[in-house]
């Protein structure tokens, strides 16, 4: 296992690179000369992947790729959480020169020192992927995340009752409406009813593809929701997004949040996260298959959390 000095400074960044005077440099190790990397951290990225001595530090390189390559295919949101997740792996994992100096037994002991076990579990599970991709590239020959057990997770079974959805509803502003019911009955995820354009509005229904997952689904026309897209098309701004801001514009992800943290503030209503629509529409609908889940158990297990109604005695 190589071993290497701890940061006391820049520990965000990639090995041997430093933030000096608002420019990145890479310090390069078979002569420690400080070269050049840029003002911004795409550039630094870009212009590491060209200096860096090939083999100075393997697993730093590993995670360098990933973030330089894999990262920016990824949705916003993920892209955005992730960088933040690898930044810590790499500090995690700071003192192992190469990809294969890694064991079972470090992915075990980092799971069980972190203090908050769901965001380790997301954690591994992103260094699981970057591992794929590393034997995948030929610079690791095992995944030591395959086959350790991960930190237990409890799902978050909250049902939202319909009195909670409909009073939350009426205090929220316009915008927060639209999307509410969209989310209710489409059963999509906030960024993707946020991100509905006009064109993917189509006879059978509307198009979505899921950033998170990939996957695509058209959720049927219904009364209620082609009464809601006539409505939110009678606005007098053009715009090609369904639910747009006053100049036409897509919320952004921010402000949608500032909107909803100020709505259960003030709303009598029980408090609920947007993320519980999804399942409140999973709950409600006749079989939830509009979720656009392809595997049964997760739908089983993680959405169809409501508790069967059974006929009583007498």
């Amino acid at each position: 296992m190589g071993m290497g000095r701890r940061r006391k400074h820049d520990k965000g960044l990639p090995s041997r690179v430093y933030l000096r005077r608002g420019a990145y440099y890479y310090v390069r190790p078979s002569d420690q000369k400080w070269l050049p990397l840029g003002k911004t951290e795409p550039e630094m990225l870009r212009a590491l992947a060209a200096v860096k001595d090939v083999g100075a530090n393997a697993l730093a390189d590993l995670f360098d790729r990933y973030e330089l390559e894999i990262l920016p295919t990824k949705a916003p949101k993920t892209r955005k959480d992730q960088t933040h997740q690898l930044k810590r792996l790499r500090l995690a994992f700071a003192d192992f020169a190469t990809p294969d100096a890694i064991e079972p037994r470090d992915i075990a002991a980092y799971l069980d020192a972190s203090p908050k076990a769901v965001m380790a579990n997301r954690e591994i599970a992103l260094l699981s992927h970057v591992f794929k991709k590393a034997i995948r590239w030929g610079l690791a020959s095992v995944n030591p995340c395959t086959g350790v057990e991960r930190n237990k997770e409890q799902v978050r079974r909250y049902y939202v009752e319909d009195w909670d959805f409909w009073l939350a509803w009426v205090y929220a502003p316009a915008h927060l409406r639209a999307l509410m019911e969209l989310a209710y009955l489409t059963g999509q995820r906030q960024e993707d009813v946020m991100s509905i354009r006009l064109a993917d509005l189509r006879q059978d229904g509307i198009y979505v593809k899921q950033r998170k997952t990939g996957n695509e689904i058209i959720v049927g026309w219904t009364p209620r929701l082609t009464a809601l897209v006539a409505a939110l098309r009678e606005r007098p701004v053009a715009s090609v997004w369904l639910v747009a801001d006053g100049r036409g514009q897509r919320y952004t992800l921010a402000a949608v949040r500032t909107a909803w943290t100020r709505l259960m503030e003030r709303c009598p209503c029980k408090r609920f996260q947007f993320r519980d629509i999804r399942k409140k529409s999973a709950n409600d609908h006749e079989t939830g298959r509009h979720l656009g889940h392809r595997e049964k158990g997760t739908l089983a297990q993680v959405y169809r959390i409501k508790p069967a109604v059974v006929p009583g005695i007498g």
